[in-house]
């Protein structure tokens, strides 16, 4: 007789630390639990093969000699799987497909905003007496105000987001709010693991950390979680589920969100993103397949000026006080050339239906960024790009044919280069002020260069005083100005 039957306790005490275990791991991860369920049911590979597991099982428990029925399901699992999964992928896309719209209309017009990848990475550096780990993956434009927030996760080990940082334009200062109690983020252990705690609003809803973004209200910091489900029969396919908003002490999923209600893009980026990936799927399977039909975006490595943001912009209408997420487009395959812009609404979401994506196609291509970008330095020589440490940042269309790069060094925009249809291109101050202007073939046109610094010098950054610079870029500037005067006093003593 084994221990178990002669000891009713040993069988008795397994099988409770065995459930007692499960439920440890249920509250820990259900949300876990709820994204693999989701996953699989959403599937119809996975529905599929499980079917074909269970009907194994089963020949085998009913028939124990059924060897060549187990092989001839195990043979249709082989085949169908690759079938299903690749029919899977682009049925999704179909679905997505259906809300995107081709024309040959004009875009609107776009505010420009200090590039993202500035913000998020002057955050740390302007950030006073904060303390928190900075997580500027997260760092958000709102366009109501154009300032930058991002999220602080507090120290220690089992922790969330406890504080939000405000970088206003012009000012050198930034604002802090808190939430009333700490937040769920991203990986977060029990109760601060987000996708755990979108889990309790709803089983069925989904987040894309990227999505996730803050801001302040009243001195009160706000989370806001752009939130997708699942929807269709056999294969699903993601729609939008509206934001839950996260307070510190409740969460609240907002299934209608009207334009303006909130600061910040309301409908899911993620979302976005693989609507306009879904154009790849709107000429057919084969066309699809063969890389024949759709856009993609600008990306070329982490050699252009987009480089790690190149696609869903957020930015403002010149118009209206709405807000679009903004993508430059590329044919698919090897073309780099610029043939179109993407725009969909991020200030406003319905649960259960997608927002249009509206492909403008351009009268004229543009010439891809890395292109663009050499262009440019060589239009301006005078900069003195190198010894300046300067670089291009964030190419944006500000309107039909018209395309805005930030000239930046290092958390400082430094210089604006507006980029014509023609190819003809302007140096301007932040403010506007046209300093020189070139036409296609780079020959001057025009502008006021008297003020542009000589090679050697460095520009003071135009649009703001001194007060605007962080510590760090006042000691470089100092360093610099240091070095130019002991260089012409040298030259004046010979």
């Amino acid at each position: 007789m084994s221990d178990y039957g002669r000891r009713p306790g040993l069988w008795v005490g397994g099988t409770l630390a065995t459930l007692g275990s499960g439920l440890l791991f249920y509250w820990a991860f259900h949300g876990t639990v709820y994204a693999v369920l989701r996953t699989v049911w959403a599937s119809t590979m996975w529905k599929t093969l499980i079917v074909l597991v269970v009907l194994a099982v089963v020949s085998a428990v009913v028939s124990p000699r059924s060897g060549g029925r187990l092989g001839v399901l195990l043979l249709v699992a082989v085949v169908a799987a690759p079938v299903l999964g690749v029919w899977g992928g682009y049925h999704r896309s179909r679905q997505l497909s259906e809300s995107i719209e081709i024309t040959e209309a004009a875009q609107a017009g776009y505010e420009w905003r200090i590039p993202w990848s500035v913000a998020a990475n002057s955050a740390p550096s302007r950030a006073g007496s904060v303390t928190g780990t900075f997580d500027e993956k997260s760092t958000t434009f709102l366009p109501v105000t154009g300032a930058y927030v991002t999220p602080v996760k507090a120290k220690g080990w089992i922790k969330g987001f406890d504080q939000i940082v405000v970088q206003t334009p012009g000012e050198n200062r930034v604002d802090v709010c808190e939430f009333d109690a700490q937040v769920p983020v991203h990986r977060g252990w029990f109760q601060y693991n987000l996708r755990r705690a979108l889990s309790f609003v709803g089983g069925d809803l989904m987040a894309d950390p990227d999505d996730v973004w803050a801001y302040c209200e009243q001195d009160k910091g706000q989370m806001v979680v752009p939130v997708t489900r699942f929807t269709g029969f056999p294969e699903q396919h993601e729609v939008p589920a509206g934001v839950v908003v996260f307070d510190g002490r409740s969460a609240e999923l907002r299934k209608q969100v009207e334009a303006g209600e909130l600061p910040g893009p309301v409908y899911p980026m993620s979302l976005a993103a693989k609507q306009r990936n879904a154009s790849h799927a709107l000429d057919g399977f084969a066309d699809r397949l063969f890389r024949r039909s759709g856009y993609e975006t600008v990306s070329e490595g982490d050699d252009g000026p987009d480089a790690g943001n190149e696609s869903e912009l957020l930015l403002k209408r010149t118009d209206t006080s709405r807000w679009d997420y903004v993508t430059a487009l590329t044919p698919r395959g090897t073309s780099k050339s610029v043939v179109g812009v993407a725009t969909l609404a991020a200030d406003e979401v319905y649960a259960g239906k997608l927002n249009k994506l509206t492909v403008h196609r351009m009268e004229a291509a543009r010439q891809g960024n890395v292109a663009l970008s050499n262009a440019i330095i060589a239009a301006f020589p005078q900069l003195n790009w190198n010894a300046n440490q300067l670089s291009l940042r964030e190419v944006v269309p500000t309107s039909a044919g018209t395309w805005t790069a930030s000239i930046t060094k290092s958390t400082t925009v430094t210089r604006l280069v507006e980029i014509a249809a023609d190819g003809a291109m302007c140096l301007t101050e932040v403010s506007g002020r046209e300093i020189e202007c070139v036409d296609a073939n780079g020959a001057s046109t025009g502008g006021d260069p008297a003020e542009e610094p000589s090679d050697g010098e460095t520009p003071v950054p135009s649009g703001e005083s001194l007060s605007g610079l962080s510590n760090q870029e006042l000691a470089e500037l100092q360093q610099e100005v240091a070095a130019e005067v002991a260089r012409r006093l040298a030259a004046s003593e010979n």
